[in-house]
């Protein structure tokens, strides 16, 4: 089964990609062998002591100061780009232009397509099909659907989002190319 088809959200879907990387696994034996030896509790003191001698700089506090300031900022523009993102996936959902592109005969999703894909894509919408590629590229960032040429460009949690409330009443039309 493709992964995309696996995970019912975003988020479970990120954090399989993520338990899935060797980085995640050489953390993950470092931790187990780390916590046999209460090497951590060594390392706290000593973090714990470094940061009593510098706790009196005035680093520390200008930093604190920046962290203070910069986090609530931080987070109301994360809030402010998934308010719009759930916005603009709303239309999307609502709208004309993924209406007419579910309601054709047969309907194409692939996973961050390529070169490949991209001309195996143009080939499918030329002949009639509608073809959504899942993508993560920069020029498609905080928008949830882009129309190119006959091919839907949709980011990876608009895909879930369309998953749930569209694609499940079309599973006969449907073919994945993961």
């Amino acid at each position: 089964m493709p992964d995309l088809l696996k995970y019912k959200s975003f988020i479970s879907y990120v954090a399989a990609k993520i338990r899935s990387t060797s980085v995640w696994n050489a953390a993950d034996r470092t931790f187990k062998y780390t916590r046999r030896f209460l090497f951590f509790t060594r390392i706290f003191r000593y973090i714990k002591t470094a940061i009593n001698i510098i706790e009196t700089s005035a680093a520390l506090v200008v930093l604190a100061a920046l962290i203070i300031v910069l986090i609530p900022i931080a987070l109301l523009f994360l809030i402010g780009f998934a308010i719009a993102d759930f916005i603009i996936g709303t239309r999307i959902l609502k709208g004309e232009v993924l209406r007419r592109a579910l309601g054709r005969d047969s309907v194409y999703i692939i996973s961050e397509a390529g070169n490949f894909g991209e001309g195996f894509a143009r080939e499918l919408s030329e002949k009639g099909a509608s073809v959504f590629i899942i993508t993560a590229a920069w020029n498609h960032k905080f928008i949830s659907l882009t129309e190119s040429g006959g091919i839907y460009y949709i980011r990876h949690a608009f895909f879930f989002r369309l998953k749930r409330k569209k694609l499940t009443e079309l599973n006969k039309k449907i073919t994945y190319l993961l």
